[in-house]
């Protein structure tokens, strides 16, 4: 036999949210294109995944995005 797993308020509260087309966080009506976030939450979980990502593939947070198109550009 399997045990179930018990949700928390949180998670149920989020699960219903989602279900409406509402913010997981904050409530507020989800934008088009995602399922979980308002227009604000969308942004700090897009800039949130890249540092995560960038952190993970080891490059330094200071250097611009797509370096070497930036270098082609200098070159000319």
């Amino acid at each position: 036999m399997k045990k179930e797993k018990i949700l928390s308020k949180q998670r149920r509260w989020q699960i219903k949210k989602k279900a409406a087309g509402m913010c997981t966080i904050c409530g507020k009506p989800s934008v088009d294109g995602t399922t979980a976030f308002c227009e604000e939450h969308r942004k700090k979980n897009r800039h949130r995944s890249f540092v995560a990502s960038r952190k993970r593939a080891g490059i330094p947070m200071d250097i611009p995005k797509h370096t070497k198109y930036n270098k082609r550009l200098d070159k000319k």
